[in-house]
This record gives C-alpha cells, structure tokens and sequence, in this order.
C-alpha cells in the first residue's frame, strides 16, 4: 500500500516535500478508516495540480 500512496504522490508534488508528506499521511488515514469518497478527492486534488 505504501509503494501505491507513494506512486499517486511522488508525480505531482516533486518539488515541496511537507505537501508531499501531508498527502501520504491523508491518503493512509482516510484508507484506514476505509473512507473512499475522501480518499478520490484527495486523488482528484493531487491530479488537479
């Protein structure tokens, strides 16, 4: 899951590392709690940019 998270995160935010640790860390919590609806937004949000 790690390798996954990594993958969505890493193409988008290359150049600001703490928005790239804030995203990881919203993705893991909303998949923890199995809240998918926030977890495509948060998709959607890092494909916008």
């Amino acid at each position: 899951m790690k390798k996954a998270v990594n993958g969505i995160v890493v193409r988008i935010t290359k150049t600001n590392k703490e928005a790239k640790e804030k995203q990881e860390e919203e993705i893991r919590t909303e998949l923890k709690r199995l809240n998918f609806v926030r977890f495509k937004e948060i998709c959607y949000e890092i494909l916008s940019e």
